[in-house]
């Protein structure tokens, strides 16, 4: 019999994959890798992982791309978080600007991202 992956272990996985993506394209400088889908990686990451946390302290939590209210969410729940998590706030819009638009994405925030 197969065991299936907790909800927590899914999410994780995908965050993981969300990630290695905006590496492979920050990391081909002349890919042509839209710099804006390079962020809403990087905001799936941070969105996915969150949940993956909420999932392994059985949280639940609404349909959501929201990170501030993901966020929000485990600290009423009691999830302490590193204070530089804060951060991760700033790719909120990318998650569907990502998708649908054109930006411009500054540069320094990708550097600052992969150090």
């Amino acid at each position: 019999m197969t065991e299936f992956p907790e909800q927590y272990e899914i999410f994780l996985k995908k965050a993981r994959s969300d990630l290695a993506l905006a590496k492979i394209g920050y990391n081909a400088h002349d890919s042509g890798v839209d710099q804006a889908t390079l962020i809403f990686h990087l905001q799936q990451a941070a969105e996915k992982l969150i949940k993956a946390i909420l999932a392994f302290s059985e949280v639940h939590f609404e349909k959501t791309h929201d990170i501030r209210m993901l966020m929000d969410l485990c600290v009423r729940s009691g999830i302490e978080l590193p204070h530089y998590v804060k951060k991760l706030m700033e790719l909120n819009p990318y998650a569907v600007i990502g998708r649908y638009d054109i930006v411009d994405v500054d540069e320094s925030c990708l550097k600052s991202i992969f150090r």
